[in-house]
């Protein structure tokens, strides 16, 4: 039997599922790192590391799972090196800054950038 989600659950996966598609559409479905077919997409800076930056769309890129998996499992820095090379220092200069901002991660910060996510992917 299943349980039934919360407000915040709820709204915390379409924001994730709404980040992804934005993201594949904006990227296409290309790996970010080797150009492979992207099945799935990469936080920059870890979930776990800045609450943030969660549906930030400047801290996501579409990745194959290979790719993906050098990275999450493996933590080949190399992946990491490519990424930030590939975006740049001002890139990496813009995610330091927004990462250093803390916030109250609750249901309606996520509702807020719910319907950010919205706005955007209307308006591209």
């Amino acid at each position: 039997m299943y349980r039934k989600l919360s407000k915040f659950e709820r709204l915390r996966k379409e924001a994730d599922h709404l980040w992804t598609e934005i993201l594949i559409r904006k990227y296409g479905k290309k790996c970010f790192v080797c150009g492979e077919e992207a099945v799935e997409v990469h936080h920059f800076v870890p979930k776990q590391q800045s609450a943030i930056l969660r549906y930030d769309l400047e801290n996501g890129i579409p990745i194959c799972r290979s790719c993906h998996f050098q990275i999450g499992i493996k933590s080949d820095p190399i992946f990491v090196t490519i990424i930030a090379f590939k975006k740049g220092k001002k890139w990496l200069d813009y995610l330091a800054e927004r990462k250093k901002q803390h916030i109250t991660v609750n249901s309606k910060w996520v509702e807020e950038q719910l319907i950010k996510l919205k706005i955007y992917a209307t308006n591209h």
